[in-house]
């Protein structure tokens, strides 16, 4: 699971123009993860809140080792990363400082 919650440099977006930016740049990151990289995505889930949850199946140790080395520049909180077991928002739940629900943006539901 990538948590992408701050953007690309370790800011958090404070207006609605820097969200907006920041959701595009965490897809884009998410697109390059699956389409280059080959990375098999699971869902993706928007918090309700700043953050977009990104559930991948795990890759091999080493490509995991190298993300968490870089992932503060791409806005990932690195302490999650290749931690799958991690209890995070669930779609339907209610984010406590924005009030809003959290929801599925994207979910493979079988093999590709």
């Amino acid at each position: 699971m990538l948590d992408f919650d701050e953007m690309a440099g370790g800011r958090k977006p404070e207006t609605p123009a820097e969200l907006r930016q920041h959701v595009r740049e965490s897809l884009a990151i998410i697109r390059w993860l699956r389409g280059t990289l080959d990375w098999q995505l699971a869902a993706i889930i928007h918090t309700g809140g700043k953050s977009l949850h990104a559930w991948f199946h795990t890759p091999r140790p080493e490509v995991l080792q190298t993300l968490r080395s870089t992932a503060n520049a791409f806005g990932i909180d690195a302490g999650l990363v290749g931690h799958p077991e991690h209890p995070c928002r669930l779609p339907g739940q209610t984010h406590s400082k924005t009030g809003k629900s959290s929801h599925v943006l994207w979910l493979q539901t079988a093999d590709r």
